[in-house]
């Protein structure tokens, strides 16, 4: 393969073993990119594009496909591709909106609104049709350094920097943050295109404060009870309360019991919608998202 205009590099490489050893190859290019004398993609663009190719273990090309940024100063840059029983998980860090799906006429949008690159994951049917998509949002730098899969679960690890979305159900939360310094975790999924049920995720340098320990559920009307499952002595807790803007509704003490911490919040002040619930004291924080209805 060649693109005897511009260039192209190659970021990943995946076979598909249980395909009869099917070749992915992805990358980013600009100009023409053929393969002999046959011209496969086109980006006559000032930027380069990610690409996805999919071949034969002869080099026979199946398909190819160029990704196209639907916004300004969009970039989309792969890092990982993985390919097993024809599933083909592609990860990447994004800014601005890309359609990676572009072949046959059809569209799907994958868009981080944000200033910073977060990092998603896209999966692809073997004919190169996008079965789903979701980006992980966060306020700073994130980055899936693997994913590996496991039957119909899956796992990604990498590094982040703040606080990070690890959940992408709009009706649930697993958040877990970072502090402003590099920190690593670690992810398992089902293979879905709402990824949750979420199982775990931590950083490793405590992993006393795991957001699937924080609960919160609706005792009466609109009473809430927060309640935090801690292993060892976390210390003095606190919590507050706040919406979708930032602005924080009520806050208070968490009080000890026997395995935890517990508290009782009355939000019938507050409007139906999702709210974030943080637990926190001088060593750590922990934030979950919830709906009141």
């Amino acid at each position: 393969m060649t693109s005897p205009s511009f260039g192209f590099d190659i970021d990943a490489v995946a076979i598909d073993k249980t395909d009869a050893d099917r070749i992915y190859v992805m990358g980013n290019f600009k100009g023409i990119f053929t393969s002999g004398t046959n011209v496969i993609l086109t980006n006559n663009s000032n930027f380069s594009d990610p690409y996805l190719i999919k071949s034969s273990s002869a080099g026979n090309i199946d398909w190819a496909k160029r990704m196209i940024a639907h916004a300004p100063n969009s970039t989309l840059s792969p890092a990982n591709i993985t390919a097993v029983n024809q599933r083909i998980f592609m990860t990447a860090t994004i800014i601005g909106s890309y359609n990676v799906w572009n072949q046959g006429g059809q569209s799907h949008f994958v868009t981080n609104n944000g200033s910073l690159p977060n990092m998603c994951v896209v999966k692809f049917r073997s004919d190169g049709s996008v079965n789903w998509s979701n980006v992980f949002t966060s306020k700073s730098r994130n980055h899936i350094r693997a994913l590996n899969l496991d039957g119909s679960k899956f796992y990604i690890f990498g590094t982040f920097w703040g606080l990070t979305e690890f959940n992408t159900d709009p009706n649930a939360s697993t958040q877990v943050d970072a502090l402003g310094v590099k920190d690593y975790f670690i992810g398992k999924y089902t293979d879905s295109p709402v990824l949750n049920p979420f199982s775990r995720a931590l950083e490793t340098r405590d992993n006393k404060y795991d957001p699937a320990d924080l609960i919160v559920y609706p005792s009466n009307n609109k009473e809430y009870k927060v309640n935090y499952r801690s292993v060892g002595d976390v210390g003095e807790l606190s919590f507050r309360i706040y919406n979708t803007m930032g602005q924080e509704i009520t806050s208070g003490e968490m009080l000890p019991y026997s395995g935890g911490h517990g508290a009782t919040v009355d939000l019938s002040a507050a409007s139906n919608g999702v709210y974030f619930v943080e637990l926190y004291n001088i060593n750590h924080k922990v934030t979950k998202r919830f709906l009141v209805k």
